[in-house]
């Protein structure tokens, strides 16, 4: 298949090479006129190369009837993503379709496309800058990347920014909103394109999904899918691998813990005097917290103690001292607590790190990610159970593995049972996270 190729004059100029698109991204490419277009799909099948086609397939349509004014966007939940991404996607795109372009990076990463029939401008910005950072504007096309890892409120309200930006007549133009997201629960995308559509079917004839799935994309290694089953739980692969819509939230946080199976009796006392404590933190007033765990000589990894109800750091600290003489520890806190104070001189990390090794990075991952990947660790897609827990050594913790709730789309935090999950989570997000989509050939 030959992308451009309704553009006689453009396809000359860029010489074009051929395309092995998979089904699901011709489909989305190749749709031009459907107003709202989306493209869902699981880890590895291809979106964000999806994207950057449709986005150039757009600028080459639109070159012989656009005008200097008019501002095309792609945007990312953030700029590391448009950095880490986004652009070096785009760019060697870019390249293998030998389309010339100018590129400025201040005061926003900006790109004109340069073909026979005119210039193009296509501008890449964060979702977090917000819907008045695109007001203003006029734009023929704009695409939204990873969709659903966007707030659903935030992106509701930038969403219909968007669409008043696409507010030309001109003649030839294709006027197009489009987002490509692997599908994270019943958020946005499942909003726009599934219930919306339920409630007023006339919506359809301007709102169309297109689906596609992991293993429809033939150049993934082949190891790809067993390397997914191994890093998620089982409740969410029938979106990362599938595609679909479903409930990542059921009622209860923590669904992979079970008592029964996830129970171990050892105690500091079986284990090795030598191995090293690890004791992730989370900081509150009278409610600081540390779970305590040792990873065994077998890769497994079990909770053998509990540390809850700390009137601060500094208590905390001493406690872990009496508790734990003359041995190896490393501390996973929180990262805000490079903020949080326990007296107006010491950040409560720079406390600890007086004692004890720290291993935190400069920011905390998203809730859904920290929560994923305890869930991933109590058992995975392939039913590997790799995490463990002392009934009767940690009580505070595992009440809260079993009766912490989603509240809003988000854990509940209003009933004391987020300190404990929320500390454990900091060590297993930090020792073993969920990794995502591993690098990919570009289809």
């Amino acid at each position: 298949m030959m992308l451009l190729d309704e553009q006689d004059e453009v396809v000359e100029e860029a010489k074009p090479v051929a395309l092995s698109l998979l089904r699901h991204q011709a489909e989305f490419i190749n749709d031009t006129t459907t107003r709202e277009l989306a493209l869902i799909g699981g880890f590895g099948c291809g979106k964000t190369e999806a994207l950057c086609y449709k986005a150039i397939t757009l600028a080459a349509y639109n070159a012989p009837y656009v005008d200097s004014d008019t501002v095309n966007f792609l945007i990312e939940p953030n700029d590391a993503q448009i950095r880490n991404l986004l652009r070096p996607r785009f760019e060697k795109i870019l390249g293998e379709l030998q389309i010339p372009y100018t590129m400025r990076l201040s005061p926003r990463v900006e790109y004109i496309l340069h073909f026979a029939a005119g210039d193009v401008k296509i501008v890449l910005a964060p979702a977090g800058a917000g819907a008045d950072a695109f007001r203003g504007f006029q734009a023929a096309f704009i695409g939204v990347d990873e969709a659903d890892t966007i707030d659903p409120d935030r992106l509701r309200e930038l969403w219909v920014s968007l669409t008043s930006r696409l507010r030309g007549c001109r003649e030839g133009v294709k006027y197009q909103l489009f987002a490509t997201s692997t599908p994270e629960g019943f958020n946005f995308c499942y909003q726009n394109w599934v219930e919306d559509i339920e409630v007023s079917p006339d919506l359809a004839a301007h709102r169309r999904l297109v689906k596609g799935k992991t293993k429809w994309n033939p150049y993934l290694p082949t190891d790809y899918v067993d390397n997914l089953k191994r890093q998620y739980p089982a409740a969410l692969l029938a979106a990362y691998l599938e595609g679909e819509f479903v409930n990542l939230e059921g009622n209860i946080v923590y669904t992979s813990f079970d008592r029964t199976i996830n129970a171990t009796t050892k105690t500091l006392g079986d284990l090795d005097p030598n191995q090293i404590l690890h004791i992730g933190v989370d900081f509150n007033n009278n409610k600081t917290c540390g779970i305590v765990h040792v990873i065994g000589t077998d890769g497994l990894v079990y909770a053998v103690d509990e540390i809850v109800a700390q009137k601060n750091t500094n208590a905390l600290i001493n406690e872990i001292k009496a508790r734990y003489p003359n041995r190896v520890i490393m501390v996973y806190p929180d990262a805000a607590g490079r903020q949080m104070t326990t007296n107006a001189d010491q950040s409560n990390i720079e406390l600890l790190r007086q004692h004890f090794t720290i291993k935190a990075h400069a920011n905390n991952p998203r809730v859904s990610d920290r929560v994923t990947s305890v869930n991933a660790m109590f058992c995975n897609g392939k039913e590997q159970r790799r995490y463990f827990v002392n009934l009767k050594k940690c009580p505070t913790y595992v009440k809260s593995l079993e009766q912490q709730k989603y509240i809003n789309g988000e854990p509940d935090k209003k009933h004391d049972q987020d300190h404990p999950v929320d500390a454990a989570g900091y060590f297993i997000w930090f020792r073993f996270p969920i990794v995502g989509a591993p690098t990919l050939r570009i289809c």
